[in-house]
């Protein structure tokens, strides 16, 4: 993870380009303490004062601190299950390796008994420069669960959005989040909507995020 941290001084009589490049002019203030990744951290107890009395979260975001995200449901889809795509059936042994590593760090948890619904995974390969192949678990609730959740479409600030929020003495960061989708827990009860399968010692083992 890659992170500095911007003081912003206020500039005076420059044209908007210049007073643009002033603002985002970086000084590097210190590297981050621990690169280890730790799924679901930012739900710990120590820190949520942190979130509630110096950030000021909203009501939304306390509350998902503390119980967890809540899928957006119009309606409750029905019991399903569907074999993984194609992509993630041709290379079993490398699904089988992802999965692992995500109980290890425990994004996903096995169960007994299948879940409510059980989405199909897929594998996405890209090749990197030096020729090796990376590889990326999807979960594809396209088919079934994302039928059932509201809608939402967002649009992405730009740059001259944050500047324009942008005050003297403000500080900005600048950072690479990894695996920027597991630091968030699921809230419990919808768990069983979040199931997929996957073989493991030979055996079909379901497991939710």
């Amino acid at each position: 993870m890659d992170d500095k941290i911007v003081n912003v001084k206020e500039g005076g009589g420059e044209d908007e380009s210049k007073q643009s490049e002033k603002i985002m002019r970086e000084t590097e203030v210190g590297k981050p303490k621990n690169n280890r990744f730790e799924p679901g951290s930012i739900h710990n107890s120590e820190v949520f004062s942190f979130w509630k009395e110096d950030l000021k979260a909203s009501p939304w975001v306390l509350e998902l601190l503390q119980k967890g995200y809540k899928l957006p449901f119009i309606s409750l889809p029905g019991h399903y299950e569907e074999r993984n795509n194609a992509s993630a059936r041709a290379e079993p042994a490398v699904v089988s390796k992802l999965v692992k590593e995500m109980i290890d760090l425990k994004i996903v948890k096995l169960l007994d008994e299948k879940p409510h619904c059980v989405s199909p995974l897929g594998l996405v390969k890209k090749l990197n420069e030096d020729g090796s192949i990376k590889y990326r678990l999807v979960f594809d609730a396209s088919r079934c669960v994302n039928l059932h959740l509201e809608e939402k479409h967002v649009t992405l600030a730009h740059l001259e959005k944050a500047l324009e929020m942008t005050k003297r003495d403000d500080f900005q960061s600048i950072f690479d989040l990894q695996s920027c989708y597991y630091h968030v827990k699921i809230f419990e009860d919808h768990q069983k909507y979040l199931g997929a399968s996957c073989k493991l010692e030979g055996q079909k083992r379901y497991f939710v995020y």
